[in-house]
C-alpha cells in the first residue's frame, strides 16, 4: 500500500478500507441520530434554564433572547431527528455539523464578546470535547475544528487585550492539537466496534433463513432486532423499542390457548435474566394456532461478569405442521 493510500484511509475512513467504512456507516449514522437526540433535549434544558435566569437575575437582559433563540434552534434539530430521512447520509452530516457548530459559535460569544476581560475557558472546554461527542470523518473533522478556531482567533483579537488573546490563541492551539490526535483514536476504536456489530448482523441474516424468527434481544436495552419475521415473510429487518411488548404480541397472536399460559412465563423477558443465570440455552416447544408444534429457544449471545445474560438471541423453528401431525394420527390409528 503507498503512502498516500494510507492517508486516504486515515483521513477519509479512519484507517479501514472503504468497504469496510461503507459496511459500518449505517451504524455511524444511527449512533449520530441517537446521541443528537439526547444532547438536544439537554441543550433544549440548560438554554431554558438559562432562559429563566436572564430573565430573573439583572444584568442577562442583552443576551436573553439569544437563550430562547438557541433553545428554539435546538427543538428544531430534534424535530428533524425523527423524520424518515434522518438515516440520510447527507442529511445526518449536515445536522451533525449544525449543532456543533452552534454549541462551538455559543460558546465562542460567551468567550470573547460576552467575556471579554477574562480567558475563553467555555470555549476551550466545548472545542476540548467536540471530537468525542460526535462521530465525524477524520478530515472534515479537521477542517471544520481549524475553521472554527480561526474564527475564535480572530475575534478574540478585536474584543480582547493582548494579554488575554495571547493566552486564548495558545490555549485554542494546543487544545486544537491533543483534540485531533486523541480524536483520531477514539473515533477507529468506535468504526471497529461498529465494523463488528454490521459483520455479526450478516452473519445473522445469513442463517435466519434455518428460523421462522430470529430475533436479537438487548435484556438491558429493552431493545430488539429482527432478523427473520414470523409467517411468510423472511430476513425482513427491523428494529424494536420495546422488545417487551413486542414478544407479549407474538405469544397472544401465535401460541394456541392451551400452551399460552406456559409459553407467557417462558417468554416473559423481565424474569430472563434470572432463570438464564449461568446457562446458554432455554428450550421451549408448544402448539401453534395453526395446528402445528414449533420450538421457541433463547440463546445467550453476550453475558455480565456476573454470569447474567446481556443480550440473547430468541428463535422460532416449525418442528411439525398440521399435514405430518394429521399423517401421524393416521398411521396410529392403523396400527390400533
Amino acid at each position: 500500500m503507498s503512502f498516500l493510500e494510507k492517508l486516504k484511509r486515515i483521513f477519509l475512513y479512519d484507517g479501514l478500507k472503504k468497504s469496510d467504512y461503507q459496511a459500518a456507516e449505517a451504524y455511524i449514522i444511527k449512533e449520530n441520530n441517537r446521541r443528537l437526540r439526547i444532547y438536544n433535549i439537554i441543550a433544549i434544558i440548560f438554554m431554558l434554564s438559562l432562559f429563566v435566569y436572564s430573565l430573573i437575575i439583572r444584568g442577562f437582559e442583552s443576551i436573553t433572547i439569544i437563550y430562547l433563540a438557541c433553545a428554539m434552534i435546538n427543538a428544531c434539530i430534534l424535530l428533524l431527528l425523527y423524520f424518515k430521512f434522518q438515516n440520510n447520509r447527507i442529511f445526518s452530516a449536515i445536522t451533525n455539523y449544525f449543532f456543533t457548530t452552534f454549541f462551538l459559535l455559543f460558546s465562542i460569544y460567551s468567550g470573547t464578546i460576552t467575556s471579554n476581560g477574562m480567558p475563553a475557558t467555555l470555549f476551550l472546554a466545548t472545542f476540548a470535547i467536540i471530537p468525542y461527542i460526535l462521530y465525524t470523518k477524520a478530515l472534515s473533522g479537521f477542517i471544520h475544528r481549524f475553521i472554527i478556531l480561526g474564527i475564535f482567533v480572530a475575534l478574540s483579537y478585536k474584543t480582547k487585550s493582548l494579554e488575554y488573546f495571547r493566552i486564548d490563541v495558545i490555549n485554542s492551539v494546543i487544545v486544537f492539537l491533543l483534540s485531533s490526535l486523541a480524536g483520531g483514536f477514539v473515533r477507529k476504536i468506535q468504526v471497529n466496534a461498529w465494523l463488528i456489530t454490521s459483520n455479526q448482523d450478516k452473519e445473522l441474516e445469513k442463517v435466519s433463513g434455518m428460523f421462522e424468527v430470529l430475533r436479537v434481544i438487548d435484556l438491558s436495552e429493552n431493545t430488539s432486532v429482527d432478523y427473520s419475521q414470523y409467517g411468510t415473510e423472511k430476513k425482513v429487518v427491523g428494529t424494536n423499542n420495546n422488545a417487551i411488548k413486542q414478544m407479549d404480541s407474538f405469544v397472544e397472536k401465535n401460541v394456541s390457548e392451551n400452551n399460552i399460559v406456559h409459553m407467557r412465563q417462558f417468554c416473559d423477558l423481565s424474569t430472563l435474566e434470572d432463570r438464564m443465570f449461568s446457562q446458554k440455552v432455554l428450550i421451549c416447544d408448544f402448539a401453534s394456532n395453526d395446528v402445528a408444534w414449533r420450538r421457541a429457544t433463547f440463546v445467550v449471545l453476550e453475558d455480565n461478569k456476573k454470569g447474567f445474560p446481556k443480550k440473547v438471541a430468541f428463535t422460532i423453528q416449525l418442528i411439525a405442521d398440521s399435514f405430518y401431525l394429521n399423517m401421524l394420527e393416521f398411521d396410529l390409528k392403523q396400527i390400533k
